[in-house]
């Protein structure tokens, strides 16, 4: 009787000394963590439209990190049409998130220069909102001038997409819409009329992504739905 109790007690030992070694463990675990994700806050500031229009004095703008529901930062307009220097508190473990903003609580499209993403680097991000949530309809123009190759985009605030099957308007003088796919390594193609075209549609809120090869100068409206 008396071995079993020492066998007992020693057992007892044993797994108090493991218990002990395990809580040491997530200590550690906790505390590496807690080093890994240190605050790192940013400011984002630029100019605020709604419905089209400069943002009146004391307009609110909220910014949200990823799907967060509560703001990780806010401001008030203090000049007609921009804001400035918003805190955006977040850790390095937010890093390469989206950033969500809206304007007196109407959700925004972000335009350039910078696209909005939760950082090291400060960022300038201009916002379009729109009371009834999405922008208004109608064409948007691309001009052109001499030959060669542009750069073009459609608004960013337009969210919806461009069927090109539908398109009947093109000018003589482009020769081609080109979108380079990051994900297939390859550029797709798109021209009234022409065989083989691998691009179907144009997309918003893209900055500079389509390539037009123009060969003389001439205007092209876009008809956004």
């Amino acid at each position: 009787m008396e071995n079993k109790g020492k066998k007992k007690n020693k057992t007892v030992t044993i797994l108090v000394i493991l218990g002990a070694i395990f809580g040491l463990i997530m200590m550690v675990f906790v505390a590496i963590a807690g080093a890994g994700a240190t605050t790192t806050p940013m400011l984002t500031w630029g100019y605020a439209y709604l419905d089209s229009i400069p943002v009146p004095h004391d307009s609110q703008i909220d910014v949200f990190i990823g799907s967060d529901l509560t703001p990780s930062g806010t401001c008030n307009t203090s000049i007609l049409g921009r804001y400035g220097s918003m805190i955006i508190n977040g850790d390095t473990t937010r890093y390469g998130e989206e950033l969500r903003y809206t304007i007196d609580g109407y959700p925004t499209v972000k335009i350039g220069p910078d696209s909005g993403i939760f950082g090291l680097e400060n960022q300038d991000v201009s916002l379009h909102g729109y009371t009834q949530g999405v922008a208004p309809s109608g064409n948007h123009t691309w001009s052109f001038y001499d030959n060669g190759f542009s750069p073009k985009h459609l608004p960013d605030y337009f969210t919806g997409t461009v069927n090109l099957s539908q398109i009947d308007n093109m000018p003589i003088e482009i020769q081609g819409v080109y979108y380079f796919d990051d994900v297939a390594s390859t550029w797709l193609f798109w021209c009234q009329d022409a065989p083989g075209c691998t691009l179907d549609i144009l997309e918003g809120g893209m900055v500079a992504d389509y390539m037009i090869a123009h060969y003389g100068s001439c205007e092209w409206e876009i008809p956004l739905q």
